[in-house]
């Protein structure tokens, strides 16, 4: 888990950084959490890559609002924290589905409440880390419709566009949770886009259609008919 703090204000820097190591010890962010600085936007923006961003609104080079506009959607944040000495700018930074609003002079009780509801977002929406050319970034498992195993790469397709990597498939599937199914060595599917399920195929809700292993056909039923019981209860 990365944090990234954008703040040109050392003092500030220092004391979200000691806040979010005592929140980690206390609660436990993740794993491999480490921190970054940046004392200007434009630093982060030449390698925005962050979990949980803390941004200042103003700083020197471009307000954090402005930053926040700049990041490609690819590489935003999960979660995006603004910091400000008003509120002025409230209402434009939950505009950009900013995740928290601190006021300055920054209080612990109120940091901790911030990464309290990250950690809350979370947990309802788990992310699938994975290596791109730009880096790690994370993907929300729910926008994702299937995976295929491609030359040497793994696809990535989800609902807005489609990701190459060298993670290869199978480690890539070992992250995901259970609302995937691996029909064939060279698919992943998120069981919420399947439309039809046969005897030895299935089709999307894009109408690809996706064999299934001959091998697994009855355990793939299984774990389809699972999948569909436990939403039924769910949601019904």
């Amino acid at each position: 888990m990365t944090i990234a703090i954008c703040d040109d204000d050392p003092a500030v820097c220092d004391y979200l950084t000691g806040c979010i190591r005592e929140y980690d010890a206390l609660h436990g962010i993740g794993p491999d959490m480490k921190i970054l600085c940046f004392p200007r936007g434009g630093d982060f923006l030449k390698n925005p890559h962050a979990d949980i961003l803390f941004t200042d609104i103003y700083m020197e080079d471009l307000s954090g609002i402005d930053m926040l506009q700049s990041i490609p959607p690819r590489f935003r944040p999960r979660y995006v924290i603004v910091i400000s000495t008003s509120r002025e700018f409230a209402i434009d930074a939950f505009r950009l589905k900013a995740t928290h609003y601190l006021i300055k002079p920054l209080d612990r009780k109120d940091v901790f409440e911030a990464l309290d509801r990250c950690m809350e977002h979370q947990r309802l929406s788990p992310q699938l880390q994975l290596h791109a050319a730009s880096g790690l970034i994370s993907i929300p498992m729910a926008s994702i419709i299937y995976l295929e195993s491609f030359h040497k790469r793994t696809l990535i397709h989800t609902e807005r566009e489609t990701i190459s990597t060298y993670d290869p498939l199978q480690a890539l599937n070992e992250k995901l949770d259970d609302r995937f199914l691996q029909p064939h060595r060279s698919f992943i599917v998120s069981m919420p886009h399947i439309r039809a399920f046969y005897y030895d195929h299935l089709i999307l809700d894009n109408d690809l259609e996706i064999m299934l292993s001959r091998k697994k056909r009855n355990e793939l039923k299984k774990q389809y008919q699972y999948y569909l019981c436990r939403i039924t209860r769910e949601h019904g």
